[in-house]
C-alpha cells in the first residue's frame, strides 16, 4: 500500500482520553506559548509577527509529533515516562530561549528543538522494534525526521542569517516528512477520539495564557496601570475567549470528536491558525491596555488575530465535512471590515474592541442556530427550564 498520509479511523471500541503524563507533557508548552505572546506584544512589526509565527509552527510540532507517536501507541512503560519528561525539560529551554531565537538565544533555542526531536526519533525507532505490525518496510518519514535535526545540527555551525535557513528546511522536513510516499508504508491508524481531545486540550492552554496575559492589567513590571480603559478592555477581552470557548468547543464535541474527517491534515493546521489568531487576539488587547487612548498599532493585531481565528474554524468545517457552511462568506466579509476599520483608522481602540466583541456575540449566535438548530425558545428554555 502507497502513501503514509494518516487517515482517522477507529482502533478499538474503547473511547480512549489523554493519560497524566500527557497532562504532565502539556504544562511545559504553557511557559513556552507565554513567552511567545509576550514576544509579540514588545515586538510588533510585520517581520516581528512572520518570526512569531515561525516559532510558534517550531514549538507546535515539537508538540503535535509526540502526540500522535502517543496516539499511535498509547502504552507506557517507565522508559516511555521518563524519555516524556525529559523532552518536557527540553520543551521548557526552548520557553527560555524562544523571545531571543532570532538573536544571542538562537544556540540555545536551537539546542533546545533539537534534543526534543532526538528523543521523539528515539522513541519512535523502539516503537518500530516493539511493533513489527506499524513498522513501514520503507522508514521515509523516520529518515524525514532525521535529516531535519541534521539541518538543525548544523546550523548551529553557521552563523545568521544562514542559520534561520537551515531551521526552515529542517522544520520543513518535519511537517511535510509525514505527507512523503514510500513502497510499502502502513497507513497510520489514529484513534479518532483522542487526536480532537488532545488538540482541544492544546486550544484550551493558548487560550488560558491570553486570558492570563489580560489578567495581568495592573502589572507594574509592564508598566501597565489598571484604569478605566485598561479594566473595560481587560472585560472585554475575557467575553472574545468565552465567545471563541463557545464557538470551538461545542462544535467540536457535537461535529468532531468520535467522527470520521474529510481531510485529517486540513483539521491539524486549521488549529494552527486558530493557535496563531488566539495569540494574536491577546497580543493586540495587551496593546490596547498599555495605550488605551491613543491607538498604537493594537486594532492590527485585534482584527488580524480576529481574522486568523474565523478562517482557522471555517477550514476546520470544511476539514470535518459540516454541512452548513453557510457562516464561510460572512467570516471573510466580516474580517475584511475589521481590516477596513483599522487601515482608515476611523474608531477609537476601545470603540474598535466593542465593535469585535459584538460582531462576534452575534457570529455565535448565528453559529449557534446554523449548526445547532438553536432558536430564541429552546435559548429560553435552557436558560430558565
Amino acid at each position: 500500500m502507497k502513501g503514509h498520509i494518516p487517515h482517522v479511523i477507529e482502533r478499538s471500541g474503547t473511547e480512549r482520553h489523554a493519560t497524566w503524563l500527557e497532562l504532565f507533557f502539556d504544562l511545559a508548552y504553557v511557559a513556552v506559548v507565554a513567552q511567545l505572546t509576550y514576544f509579540l506584544i514588545e515586538h510588533h512589526t510585520i517581520q516581528d509577527f512572520v518570526m512569531f509565527a515561525f516559532l510558534f509552527l517550531v514549538v507546535f510540532t515539537s508538540w503535535f509529533n509526540p502526540t500522535i507517536l502517543k496516539n499511535i501507541h498509547e502504552e507506557e512503560d517507565t522508559l516511555f515516562r521518563l524519555a516524556t519528561q525529559l523532552q518536557m525539560l527540553f520543551a521548557l529551554g526552548m520557553g527560555v530561549f524562544v523571545a531571543t531565537a532570532f538573536g544571542e538565544g538562537s544556540i540555545g533555542f536551537a539546542i533546545s528543538y533539537i534534543m526534543v526531536r532526538v528523543i521523539h526519533v528515539g522513541l519512535q525507532m523502539r516503537l518500530y522494534r516493539m511493533r513489527e505490525d506499524l513498522t513501514p518496510r520503507r522508514r521515509n518519514i523516520l529518515n524525514g525526521y532525521i535529516a531535519s535535526i541534521v539541518f538543525w545540527t548544523l546550523s548551529l555551525l553557521v552563523p545568521p542569517p544562514y542559520r534561520f535557513i537551515l531551521w526552515v528546511m529542517g522544520l520543513a522536513m518535519d511537517i511535510l516528512a509525514p505527507y512523503t510516499k514510500g513502497d510499502g508504508n502502513k497507513i497510520i491508524i489514529l484513534d479518532k477520539n483522542h487526536l480532537p481531545e488532545r488538540l482541544g486540550l492544546f486550544t484550551m492552554l493558548v487560550m488560558g495564557e491570553s486570558v492570563i496575559v489580560l489578567a495581568l492589567v495592573n502589572n507594574l513590571s509592564n508598566g501597565t496601570p489598571f484604569t478605566l480603559a485598561t479594566g473595560t478592555i481587560a472585560a472585554l477581552g475575557f467575553v472574545l475567549m468565552v465567545g471563541l470557548w463557545w464557538l470551538y468547543f461545542q462544535y467540536i464535541e457535537n461535529y468532531v470528536t468520535g467522527r470520521s474527517m474529510w481531510s485529517l491534515p486540513m483539521f491539524v493546521w486549521s488549529h494552527v491558525a486558530l493557535f496563531l489568531g488566539i495569540m494574536t487576539l491577546a497580543a493586540g488587547l495587551k496593546l490596547a491596555m498599555k495605550m488605551s487612548s491613543t491607538p498604537n498599532g493594537a486594532e492590527w493585531f485585534c482584527a488580524g488575530g480576529v481574522l486568523l481565528t474565523l478562517m482557522g474554524f471555517s477550514v476546520l468545517k470544511y476539514s470535518t465535512s459540516c454541512v452548513r457552511t453557510k457562516l464561510y462568506i460572512p467570516t471573510i466579509l466580516f474580517a475584511g471590515l475589521l481590516i477596513l476599520l483599522a487601515m482608515l483608522n476611523m474608531l477609537e481602540i476601545i470603540a474598535f474592541i466593542m465593535l469585535i466583541t459584538g460582531a462576534l456575540i452575534i457570529f455565535v449566535l448565528a453559529e449557534n442556530m446554523t449548526c445547532f438548530g438553536l432558536t430564541l425558545k429552546k435559548a429560553k428554555h435552557q436558560l430558565f427550564g
